[in-house]
């Protein structure tokens, strides 16, 4: 779904070499629901398209694999595939991006998501029918609301094991953590985190923008669309109005929370 509102947000670099001196590829850590369509439409227009330019979508651990033949130079390396699957696997100089989000509004855009597009998420039709459920049903289902618990901090630091691969088992792992307070899981997040070389704030969407371009060496102009948004009336008037749905995500996503305010400090 492409919005009517529309962002002049880029130029085109003056060279493929950012500010650090670098020409590694772009590598994006895009966690569901925190407007990385619309920052993945940013990336490509800053590293492509173009002749010589190639993207790598990482959303299931097979093309992982790709990353392994050094004749293919990627510009772009993307995809929701958790970063511990990939970061052993990207290539010298890669710079490292993601974007968070607010726990409660993510969190109720992404339940949002999977009760209107259940062919998205066919693994947890097995365990409810989920179009079929209220957002309330949803979150109260023991298998959805694992799978959204400190969702964000999952992504960033949810060990993999190697040669464990496969969609299942990647399910299994997101849905292995139920507690909301994994000391454990937030430091090894945190310092994940502070290894990439840049962190935005989807709330915070334009000025996130200007400062990628002033970290990785860019300068302004290029038409940015928002791409893929859910309704915010309809996720802000929850938020005001579910008074027991806020307050169960907000229970649920408190390691989400200190990773967003420690970024949300930093832009």
């Amino acid at each position: 779904m492409v919005s009517s509102n529309f962002r002049r947000l880029f130029h085109r670099p003056r060279s493929t070499t950012t500010q650090n001196g670098t020409d590694g590829p772009l590598y994006f850590l895009h966690i569901e629901k925190t407007a990385g369509t619309s920052f993945a439409s940013v990336l490509k227009q800053l590293c492509g398209p173009g002749e010589g330019h190639k993207s790598l979508d990482l959303d299931h651990i097979s093309a992982t694999q790709s990353l392994a033949n050094p004749a293919i130079r990627y510009s772009i390396i993307r995809g929701h595939l958790r970063y511990e699957a990939v970061k052993h696997l990207l290539p010298a100089g890669t710079r490292r991006v993601t974007m968070l989000r607010e726990p409660v509004a993510r969190t109720i855009s992404h339940l949002l998501h999977i009760q209107r597009h259940p062919e998205q998420n066919r693994f947890l039709e097995q365990f409810a029918p989920i179009s079929k459920m209220s957002l309330k049903e949803l979150l109260e289902h023991n298998i959805v609301r694992a799978y959204l618990t400190n969702f964000q901090a999952k992504k960033l630091a949810l060990p993999y094991t190697p040669g464990r691969q496969g969609a299942e088992h990647a399910i299994n792992a997101m849905l292995s953590l139920t507690s909301a307070m994994d000391k454990g899981l937030l430091e090894h997040a945190l310092l994940n985190l502070s290894k990439f070389d840049f962190v935005g704030i989807s709330e915070r969407f334009e000025e996130s923008s200007a400062r990628l371009c002033r970290t990785l060496g860019y300068e302004t102009v290029t038409t940015i669309p928002m791409l893929n948004q859910a309704p915010k009336v309809q996720i802000n008037q929850m938020i005001d109005n579910e008074s027991a749905i806020k307050s169960t995500i907000m229970e649920m996503t408190q390691l989400d929370y200190t990773l967003y305010t420690r970024a949300n400090e930093q832009i």
